[in-house]
């Protein structure tokens, strides 16, 4: 019996990595699609060598969409590009990524399969759901995106609805919730306040800028994520799914944690915006609060469907992901002290 055979789109990404290793553990060929950049971008894929198998396209040009498919032959195409986007500063690039980009790839999909014996996973994210209400938003809630983001996924995520529903394909959305891990882009809300936690346990960097603390998110791991994503594609028939995994916790209780893991316990002091987080100890400045700082974002998640149908369980605690990041920003502090 031959291996099944893969196409992860945006591999070098967190997510993209974790399928890879996922998958690879599990038999398949992996394959990975990644744009011509003028740097490498290959840091998170480092530890699987030769085992990847990488071409170079890109989901705003269809014609190399169509040649790799073409050439790898995939059974699952998994589409996680763009999973952090600065679209409030770039409303045109969420637009050609998420919206035109999977329809583009929808149609090199059935240029190649037109049997439709390939299955697709679309990596879709909260941001369709707006703000959010009162109750945690499961594959019933009424979409209300507020950012171009948002819209744009929202479009992407009918799009895949209507693949399904009018051309037959096994394809899926997973609307994933806040995930994070070492892996994750540099300005992602868990790795700023772990590269603030290293470097002030260390040194005298200035505070950590944070926005507000009490609002509360998942706090999922990147690793969990991409299980869920192979979990929809082994399923008879397709679907749609919330990811929710991972404890909800506000970001006070996150950042109090990070900075006790980094050996510098928090005491909060004042109130409102001049609230400050200052060692238990010695008494400095650790933390200090801004309204344009980071922060929790989005609606909570109800991803009881992927627990009940898909056998999903998110594994890895808070402590152990915190551990994790802190680790990769303390390599990061020692190497520019050195």
């Amino acid at each position: 019996m031959s291996r099944p055979v893969a196409l992860i789109i945006g591999i070098t990404g967190q997510d993209g990595s974790f399928l890879a290793e996922l998958l690879l553990g599990k038999g398949y060929a992996v394959h990975g699609l990644r744009r011509r950049t003028s740097l490498p971008n290959l840091g998170n894929l480092a530890a699987l060598g030769a085992d990847l198998h990488l071409h170079h396209g890109d989901l705003t040009e269809g014609g190399s969409l169509l040649r790799v498919l073409q050439r790898v032959r995939p059974d699952e195409v998994y589409n996680l590009v763009g999973m952090s986007l600065a679209a409030g500063r770039a409303p045109q690039n969420a637009a050609a990524l998420h919206a035109l980009g999977t329809q583009r790839l929808l149609d090199a999909l059935r240029l190649h399969d037109p049997g439709r014996a390939v299955r697709l996973f679309q990596g879709s994210s909260y941001e369709i759901f707006g703000p959010g209400g009162a109750a945690p938003a499961d594959e019933t809630a009424g979409f209300a995106p507020d950012s171009p983001a948002g819209v744009a996924r929202l479009q992407a995520y009918w799009l895949i609805a209507g693949a399904r529903e009018r051309h037959g394909m096994h394809a899926s959305s997973g609307i994933a919730f806040p995930h994070a891990s070492a892996r994750a882009a540099p300005d992602a809300l868990l790795r700023h306040i772990a590269r603030g936690a290293a470097a002030l346990a260390v040194g005298a960097a200035p505070p950590l800028t944070l926005g507000a603390l009490d609002h509360a998110q998942h706090w999922g791991h990147a690793r969990d994520h991409a299980e869920a994503a192979w979990r929809m594609l082994q399923q008879p028939q397709p679907g749609d799914f919330v990811l929710a995994g991972g404890p909800v916790h506000p970001l006070r209780l996150v950042v109090e944690r990070a900075f006790a893991l980094a050996g510098a316990p928090l005491t909060w002091q004042g109130e409102g915006w001049a609230e400050t987080g200052r060692c238990a100890t010695s008494g400095r400045v650790l933390v200090r609060l801004d309204p344009a700082g980071p922060a929790c974002r989005g609606p909570l998640g109800d991803a009881a469907r992927a627990r009940r149908l898909l056998g999903w369980e998110p594994a890895t605690e808070l402590d152990a992901m915190l551990a994790e990041i802190l680790e990769d920003e303390r390599m990061a502090v020692a190497r520019q002290t050195a």
